[in-house]
């Protein structure tokens, strides 16, 4: 049994055990530790932070709080970013839909303004790059395909646009700049000192790609150039292959039929006229379209051609004279000679004498006297009053005398015929004639007592010209 004084002690340690309220959970373990406690009695933890960790956690604080601002403010930038991106996008996008316009247009120039706007903003826009290209090469084949070469700074901008494509992992487009970049170094040679060979640049397109259509082309039309510094051997029939292999490929090239009648008009390669013209008739016989500008540059260029007996003779060796005939009518006719179309060959008077001359080749010659001496009468007719002369006179003139056996009248002399200039300085007026420097003894000028020195100004009222003697020639 207890005493009373036992019951007492007991009571007063129970009443001295710690109270709920003195406890608190350790900042690491979370067990029950006394309040007061400086060490966890269980995991050893610290339950006081030193000035130390205070200093570290308020800047930990400080970090993240820094860190959240520049997390919000770094959002923000990156949407006005993504919103200028696509802002500078839209510009791009817009400035290549206008390029592609004006390109459509045929205005090239433009066109490559607007790509280079676009490609300040944004120097890696693929369709941006990829349109300069293909509008620096189309103008370089408009260059190309003109008759003359133009000066090379209208085309030197565009080297360095279609160099960067020579690179191209695909071997079409590489083909591509290539064939222009050498068409480019072939332009270059009519204003620089050095002589570039252009070939250089067709063959390493070849070696890409056999079949390349701009390659055919180009050195095509640079075979046919008359002043090519690289000489090439037979450049017509190469020129040619080139064409017919682009006349059969699926690649339709723009205007093929219109660059080769003008380049074959423009050529003094040898052949080139029988090339011309076979394929003049073989078009008239297939029932095959020329282009009016194409048939105006043939028109011109047999008014040329046939007019000289040498290169008519070489033409009939390979072309019957009776096809030439039907040829030479087919596209007379198909364009008015009396409206001002910038022909060479504006006198009718040419087209009729070629008709005659290819109809005496076709058949004989007595068949055609009749319509060679109207044609001389309609011409001294037409030309009497005019003071003016046509070799054609003088060609049927010759044709007739040479025929017929006939010698043709002279006055029995010689002499120089005088511009407006030398007349007026010789007789102080105006005019123009023919000035007798040697006579013939006894002949019709001696006894009709001309002298030297003298000065014929008309002859049956017409005022002599340049062909003097065939003028006064009493057929």
């Amino acid at each position: 049994m207890f005493s009373g004084n036992n019951r007492t002690g007991i009571d007063e340690c129970i009443t001295q055990l710690p109270s709920e309220s003195e406890y608190k959970d350790c900042v690491a373990c979370h067990n029950k530790i006394r309040l007061k406690a400086r060490l966890c009695p269980f995991c050893r933890t610290p339950q006081y932070r030193s000035k130390k960790q205070i200093i570290l956690s308020a800047l930990k604080w400080v970090g993240g709080v820094t860190a959240i601002i520049t997390l919000v403010i770094s959002s923000i930038n990156l949407n006005d970013f993504v919103s200028n991106a696509k802002k500078r996008t839209a510009v791009v996008k817009e400035l290549v839909a206008g390029a592609d316009r004006m390109r459509g247009i045929g205005k090239k120039d433009s066109a490559l303004f607007l790509l280079s706007e676009a490609l300040e903003i944004n120097p890696i826009s693929k369709p941006a790059l990829e349109l300069q290209a293909e509008v620096a090469m189309e103008k370089v084949r408009d260059e190309a395909g003109s008759a003359y070469v133009s000066d090379k700074t209208t085309l030197e901008p565009m080297f360095s646009i279609i160099e960067r494509w020579a690179g191209e992992l695909d071997n079409r487009k590489a083909a591509d700049a290539l064939a222009h970049l050498g068409c480019i170094t072939f332009m270059r040679s009519f204003t620089d000192e050095k002589k570039y060979n252009a070939d250089l640049y067709f063959q390493e397109a070849f070696k890409l790609d056999t079949d390349n259509c701009y390659a055919h082309l180009l050195r095509a039309n640079w075979c046919l150039y008359n002043e090519n510094p690289v000489r090439i051997n037979t450049p017509v029939e190469q020129a040619m292959r080139h064409y017919s292999i682009l006349e059969k490929s699926p690649c339709k090239i723009k205007d093929l039929d219109n660059t080769i009648w003008r380049k074959l008009t423009h050529t003094r390669y040898d052949g080139a006229d029988v090339v011309l013209l076979k394929r003049a008739n073989e078009y008239r016989k297939k029932g095959k379209n020329i282009d009016w500008e194409a048939r105006e540059s043939i028109l011109s260029f047999c008014c040329k051609a046939f007019l000289n007996e040498e290169k008519i003779s070489a033409v009939l060796q390979q072309i019957p004279a009776q096809d030439l005939k039907e040829t030479f009518c087919w596209i007379q006719n198909s364009i008015d000679v009396s409206s001002d179309k910038r022909l060479e060959c504006k006198e009718p008077f040419d087209h009729r004498y070629i008709s005659i001359l290819l109809d005496e080749k076709a058949t004989d010659f007595s068949s055609t006297i009749p319509r060679y001496r109207k044609l001389l009468a309609d011409i001294r007719r037409e030309l009497r009053n005019k003071g003016c002369y046509s070799f054609i006179e003088r060609d049927i003139s010759e044709k007739l005398f040479k025929f017929l056996n006939i010698r043709p009248s002279s006055i029995g002399a010689t002499g120089d015929f005088l511009y407006d200039e030398e007349f007026e300085a010789l007789t102080q007026k105006p005019g123009r004639g023919y000035h007798i420097e040697s006579i013939d003894p006894h002949g019709p000028a001696d006894i009709a007592g001309i002298k030297y020195g003298d000065i014929i100004i008309a002859v049956d009222k017409q005022i002599p010209s340049l062909w003097f003697s065939h003028q006064i020639s009493a057929f």
